[in-house]
Parts: C-alpha cells; structure tokens; sequence
C-alpha cells in the first residue's frame, strides 16, 4: 500500500494494541500519529497516553513516522480538527483511523483505489469504511454514494478538509432551508438539528458533526462500502462520545474485488435508513424501529440481514422475545437450523403467560422437527 495514515490515539493502550495491529498489517510508507494531551484532573492518564503513544510508535516495517503528541489537553474536537489539518499539510490525500477503529483487511486497498479513482472529482468529500444497512445492498456494485458522513476509519483529500467549518457558518438557514430536503423524517430532522446546534454553541465537543454539517453545505457526497469494513471497540468506558448502541455488535465483513458503479447517484433509500437509524440510537424506539425493519426484510426475502439485525440486538439487548423471534425465524429462513433451534426454544422459555409468543415457539419448534423431504 502507498497510502499514508494518520492514527488518532488518546488514552487507550489497549485499543490501540487491536488498531495498530491492522496499521502493521497494511504497511503503510508513511504514518502520522496525532495524540491529544492527558487532563490535568484525571489521576493515572498521563501513563496511559504515555503508553498508547509508545504502542503506536512501535513501527516494525519501512515507513516514515511523524507524530503530533500534545503535552496539555485540547479536547476532542481542536485536538482531532488540528491533527487533521496538519495531516493533510502534509499529504494531498490519505487514510484516517482513529485508536477505537478496527479495520477488515480490505479496509486499506478500497480506500486507496478510491482514492486514486475520484481524486480529481470534487463532487466526492470521504470514503467511508463503515457500513450501518445491516447487510442490505442496494446496488450489485461495492459501493454506494450517500450524504452521511461515517468516520468510524475513512479516507479523503486535502481538498475536501479544506472545506471544514468549525464555526458552522450559515447553520440556522442550512437548517430551515436545504435539511429538510435532505432528512426526510421530522424525528430525525429534530435529531439533527439539536445534535448540530449544540455543537455550534459548543456544548458538544465533536469535530465529526462540525465534518459532516461543512460537507452537507457544501453538498459533497461520500462513498459508502456495500459491507461493513470497520468495527468500534471504544463504546461506553472511557470513549468520549460513543455510548453502547446496537452499532457495537456490526460484523466486520470482507468486501473481495472492487466493482464501481457506472455513474454518482446518491443512494436515497440508504440514506433514509441511516437517518432514521441514528436518531433512534441512544432511546428505547431502537428495538421496535430494528424488529419492524427486521421484519420487513425477511418479507422481502432478504433473510441474511434479518438474521444481522436480530443477532445484533440479542447481543445489544439480550434474550427479548421479540428479538427471539425475529432471530429463530430469520436463522430457519437463511438456512441456520441449528440457531433457529436455539433461538425458538429460548423463545418459548421466555415466552411465559405469552400466549402468542408461545403459539410461534412451538409452531417454530415443531416446523423445524420436520425431516426435510
């Protein structure tokens, strides 16, 4: 790989053994480390960045190394923002990971042949590694174009950086006048609209909403894979931002050989369950928009993704019955007997003074009793 790669780390030695471990793997000729500085009231971090910042330093294979490690604290945003932009000081165009983003293998070369393909096309912002469409495809090619703007290890250009707003001029009339036509659903519109405005005013500390507000306005695209090439294992703990969400249990998936799409369309149907995805995230309409979606997709005959949905919110939720099943008869449909048979007789244990529940655990059960003829 040519591609150059700046790493963002903070205090997280151990998410930074699992990252760094792909970095290695790519081999990358050039690798920027960016580090934010520990905090004065936090007993023990200066010894974790300490740490962090060895293990990302530890480059075992012919590359050159520049770091960018901070003695005092300047926050997430400014501390990302100002790596960022000395990066691509730097470089007209790389790969961006930060310490929680473990990337599939094929994470590296889709970037960089993405990289090369558009890097002359200014209607393309970034290229993201993640992928939230649970195993939905829209189109038969390896990627999608879209108006998210996913960060969870991305790539992009000198250019596209140059557009950052961290002041988030002309919000309030972005807003009224072009969001709608963008975010289609009135919850997720107000979602949205909050979540930006307060970073505005500075009561949220995120770069990633100050990125994806200067590429909307400026109506760049990104690039989605169809397969999700990035896991985060920075939920919850010490992360910053990420609370638990259903996101933490995302299979990474391989994506194979490179195919493009002959023409850059964006994607409204992807875009619209991404939307509607987020602003249910952190409250309790995640299960009922996920089961209802689930659902809709083994109607459509697209058990392999029912079967993701539901095996990621068992692992996000646990044993409810209506994720039960949701996963017995998704698992039956995509050709798994052996979880069907465990997720229905879960199902009818959970399933007490359900009579409904129970009727489909014993109809589940004794269908799946059945020799197939």
């Amino acid at each position: 790989m040519q591609t150059p790669v700046l790493y963002l780390i903070f205090n997280r030695p151990e998410a930074v053994a699992r990252s760094f471990a792909a970095i290695r793997q790519a081999r990358p000729p050039r690798l920027y480390i960016g580090a934010d500085g520990p905090r004065a009231d936090k007993q023990g971090e200066a010894e974790k960045c300490r740490h962090a910042r060895e293990l990302a330093a530890n480059v075992d294979w012919p590359c050159e190394v520049f770091t960018l490690f901070r003695n005092s604290n300047l926050g997430t945003a400014k501390a990302v923002s100002s790596a960022l932009t000395w990066f691509f000081e730097h470089e007209p165009e790389g790969i961006v990971l930060e310490d929680d983003c473990v990337p599939h293998p094929d994470f590296f070369p889709f970037c960089s042949a993405l990289l090369e393909k558009y890097r002359k096309n200014e209607r393309i912002s970034i290229i993201s590694g993640l992928n939230t469409q649970f195993g939905q495809a829209y189109n038969e090619y390896s990627y999608y174009f879209s108006r998210s703007c996913m960060i969870w290890g991305w790539a992009g250009w000198a250019r596209s950086w140059r557009l950052y707003d961290p002041a988030m001029n002309g919000l309030e009339k972005f807003i009224k006048n072009q969001l709608p036509q963008i975010i289609r659903n009135p919850a997720t519109l107000d979602f949205y609209s909050a979540e930006w405005r307060n970073t505005a005013a500075g009561k949220i500390d995120s770069w990633a909403y100050r990125l994806e507000y200067s590429m909307l306005a400026n109506h760049k695209l990104s690039i989605i894979p169809n397969a999700n090439l990035v896991g985060n294992i920075g939920f919850g703990g010490s992360s910053s931002h990420t609370g638990r969400t259903v996101l933490e249990y995302l299979p990474l998936q391989g994506l194979g050989q490179i195919t493009h799409p002959p023409k850059v369309e964006i994607c409204e149907a992807a875009d619209d369950f991404y939307h509607n995805l987020l602003s249910m995230l952190y409250n309790e309409g995640i299960l009922e928009f996920l089961t209802d979606e689930g659902t809709k997709r083994l109607l459509e005959g697209n058990h392999k993704s029912a079967l993701l949905i539901a095996t990621a919110l068992r692992q996000y939720l646990g044993p409810l019955g209506s994720v039960l099943q949701l996963q017995a008869v998704a698992a039956a449909t995509a050709g798994n007997r052996l979880l069907a048979l465990e997720s229905a007789m879960e199902l009818k244990e959970q399933a007490q003074g359900n009579t409904y529940l129970l009727a489909v655990a014993e109809q589940l059960l004794s269908s799946l009793a059945k020799p197939k003829s």
